[in-house]
């Protein structure tokens, strides 16, 4: 493939077909894989809203589209 998976739009691959770009990214989206994901997601999720938090704290404009 050319393009790189994650710049294909989901809603419209490009010439690729759907069934072809789930049959390559699922794998990585199985139940087990997604379990042992998701403490490190928590913590970077819960990071995230500590810099928000702090952000607004301080009044600051928290740009969210760049």
């Amino acid at each position: 493939m050319k393009e790189s998976l994650l710049n294909i739009n989901k809603y419209g691959p490009h010439g690729y077909g759907w069934k072809e770009i789930r049959s390559i990214i699922s794998p990585a989206f199985t139940t087990g894989k997604m379990k042992l994901m998701f403490g490190t997601i928590h913590e970077r999720i819960e990071t995230f809203i500590k810099v928000l938090e702090a952000r607004v704290k301080q009044d600051d404009c928290v740009e969210i589209y760049e």
